[in-house]
């Protein structure tokens, strides 16, 4: 049973005492917390007036963490597992206890990733490169309102920083070791008084921590390339931002490795070295384009028009064996088109409160081809030698939505923040399975399907001021997750289809402004419940004996909990900043497909009660040319499970990291970091599973990891 970790109890203490703290701070001193300005409710307005659970960070947090990709931000948001199982490039995201991945196209994830507004498509498309970002927020619980279907969890929303009027140019280098390196820069060309162009380019690559014995190859390691072009037309009434973006990312790369004790196969002896003798890889291909329009209308209204197009493309190979046998292989890869367009109203801001309405449409194709191959050992497991599985699918995915939300200001303390969606989704699959080793299905013929869902989404709550610094809220909402197909893998079309699942959650929070400025508190309690909830369960199927995973509506669940986070200037240049999470997710109805097994009571997968990180900030001008900054952070995630059935080969023990940076900023040009990830070197595991040979496996979290970063401002 998942139990609280004891490396909480330090982080919480300090929390705990740097509030207590705050009354004796001298009220002359300059604070250090800076107001920082949302768009989670499609308007900028400050974090601390926002009604939503939200963690924002911006750029400098970015760059002193180290954060290169999206996923590198689960060490520091509390109750947010990025990448829960055997690579972050599957885009697994779970919020609040809840979360998956759109594993095949017949589904989608429970979460969603925007930059700058726009969806960025299926779940591989998450982990985006964090190159000239201006910041990330995360909101967490149900965002059904604003951003539409398949936000149950919550949503992430990539900002871009924009071209501007001034000439620059910035150079980023890193190295680091198992070969790291990265080569960047971004340059900001304004080519008249009010159009505006940026250029930017990175090169990330490294050689990989995992060694593989049978091949004499290094994995886990990778090469991307990300760019991204920004024009801006500022005009008086109209601004006009267009975007292209790419990433293409490829790399040797391992799912897991096997456990000692699994039986049939030679297995490296050691953490971090496996024996696989297949060419093992994945592949990423992310392009994007859009087209961003901001009307200013008289009154201070605005009419926004966003129109987006992106594809995106994945591919893997895995040794389903996990050895050095001739026994399994599986190729999977997925491509992805999406058109979406967005209109948008924006009230100006009246007496008596504000609001925004816009409509939505959405358009996106996606095509799978995926195979698992049987070898010349596949005797040793019982199947049949030199055999093939295909599954192939195309599906077409239509949506139109209308939504408003808005604020009604009952008087200077108590204000009413309420809105609704309304949504269409319509579907249409074709899906065919071609099986030579009798193990599966083996259509005559490919079959067609369709469904059609609409969705109704409100969201009512009460804001209540205490003072100028203290802001109370509480709000009810709902979020749906579509229905879909099981387009994988299958013995029998019995659940080849399920429905669509709902989300009812209540939260209450409180954002206050303490100690003249010093001290910065944001708390949540929620409580969110699921019915229909749509989970992916493993069982062995009783004639082949093979396992078998299907994602089905197994019943109804809930998570609750209470989220923290607090931020503390100290002084003396000293900056503290934690926060933290307690969630209990579990089944409250959940009858195994297996007709035998009661899964009811049982914990949701990758939700560990306890997530934590603290860190100490430190920055002083040594001179007048010349700063210094340092980082030391500290963050826990408490043990969970992998599987609904909760078992010990299914537990996931609880893990720590400790991250540090010393930085040097000389003059106004250069900058130069040293910094480690995982300075203890731990080795944990992050991921335990069976394989569909019934294997046991796991994932390691990465060794220790330190570099140096140089940065050159023209």
């Amino acid at each position: 049973m998942c139990s609280a970790s004891k490396y909480t109890v330090l982080p919480l203490s300090i929390a705990i005492a740097s509030i207590c703290m705050a009354g004796s701070v001298s009220a002359g001193e300059k604070p250090h917390i800076e107001e920082v300005i949302v768009s989670a409710q499609m308007r900028d307005e400050p974090l601390r007036q926002t009604p939503i659970a939200i963690s924002a960070f911006g750029s400098e947090l970015l760059e002193s963490r180290q954060v290169s990709k999206l996923s590198d931000l689960e060490q520091y948001s509390a109750n947010m597992n990025f990448g829960a199982g055997d690579r972050a490039s599957r885009g697994e995201i779970t919020i609040r206890g809840i979360g998956d991945y759109s594993r095949n196209i017949g589904t989608n994830a429970r979460a969603a990733v925007y930059i700058d507004g726009v969806l960025t498509g299926r779940s591989y498309s998450f982990d985006q490169d964090m190159a000239n970002i201006e910041r990330v927020e995360i909101l967490r619980g149900p965002q059904g309102t604003l951003f539409g279907a398949n936000t149950i969890s919550g949503a992430i929303n990539i900002i871009t920083k924009k071209p501007h009027d001034e000439y620059s140019t910035r150079l980023d280098a890193q190295v680091g070791n198992f070969g790291q390196r990265k080569l960047g820069f971004v340059s900001n060309v304004p080519l008249t008084d009010n159009i505006f162009t940026s250029f930017q380019y990175q090169n990330t690559s490294n050689d990989g921590y995992i060694n593989n014995t049978t091949l004499n190859r290094s994995l886990q390691g990778f090469d991307k390339d990300s760019g991204r072009f920004s024009l801006r037309y500022a005009g008086s009434k109209l601004t006009a931002d267009f975007a292209i973006d790419a990433l293409e990312e490829e790399g040797k790369r391992t799912i897991a490795e096997s456990l000692e004790g699994t039986p049939g196969f030679a297995q490296a002896p050691d953490i971090y070295e496996v024996s696989h003798n297949a060419d093992e890889f994945g592949r990423r291909e992310l392009f994007g384009t859009s087209l961003h329009l901001d009307f200013e209308l008289d009154n201070d209204a605005k009419f926004i028009s966003i129109s987006a197009y992106r594809d995106n493309e994945f591919e893997d190979v895995s040794d389903e064996d996990y050895s050095s046998l001739d026994v399994s292989q599986a190729h999977f890869d997925e491509t992805s088109e999406q058109l979406t367009q967005e209109f948008r109203y924006v009230s100006p801001k009246y007496d008596k409160g504000d609001y925004v309405a816009g409509i939505f449409f959405s358009d996106q194709e996606a095509s799978t081809g995926r195979s698992a191959s049987t070898d010349s050992q596949a005797a040793l497991f019982d199947l049949p030698a030199n055999e093939t599985i295909v599954t192939t699918g195309d599906i077409q995915e239509r949506s139109a939505s209308f939504y408003i939300h808005g604020n009604y200001h009952f008087n200077e303390k108590v204000s009413l923040n309420a809105g609704l969606r309304f949504s269409n989704e319509k579907k249409d699959i074709i899906y065919d399975i071609d099986d030579t080793t009798g193990l599966f299905l083996n259509l005559p013929a490919p079959i067609s399907d369709d469904l059609s869902e609409n969705a109704f989404t409100p969201k009512i709550g009460l804001n209540y001021h205490i003072d100028e610094d203290k802001f109370l809220y509480a709000s009810i909402s709902l979020g749906h997750k579509g229905g879909g197909w099981n387009a994988d893998f299958l013995q029998t079309l019995d659940n080849f289809k399920f429905k669509k699942e709902s989300a009812l959650s209540y939260e209450v929070g409180i954002k206050a402004l303490e100690a003249d400025g010093k001290l910065d508190i944001n708390a949540a309690v929620f409580v969110t419940k699921l019915t229909d909830y749509q989970v992916f369960q493993f069982f062995t199927h009783p004639v082949s004996g093979q396992t078998i995973l299907l994602l089905t509506n197994a019943g109804e669940a809930t998570s609750q909990g209470v989220e923290i986070e607090v931020a503390y200037d100290i002084g003396y240049g000293l900056y503290l900043s934690t926060n933290m999470a307690y969630t209990n997710a579990n089944f409250d109805r959940f009858e195994h497909l297996d007709g035998q097994s009661n899964f009811t009571g049982n914990s949701m997968p990758f939700a560990p009660p306890w997530t934590m990180n603290v860190a100490l900030d430190y920055s002083r001008n040594l001179s007048s040319s010349l700063g210094l900054k340092a980082n030391l952070d500290y963050n826990n995630r408490d043990s969970y499970f992998t599987n609904p059935d909760n078992t010990e080969a299914n537990t996931v023990a609880g893990y720590h990291r400790v991250n540090a940076s010393i930085s040097l900023e000389i003059g106004e040009s250069l900058g130069v970091s040293l910094w480690a990830k995982n300075l203890t070197d731990e080795t944990d595991i992050r991921q335990k599973s069976r394989s569909f040979l019934g294997l046991q496996r796991a994932t390691y979290l990465p060794p220790r990891t330190y570099g140096l970063s140089l940065k050159y401002q023209l």
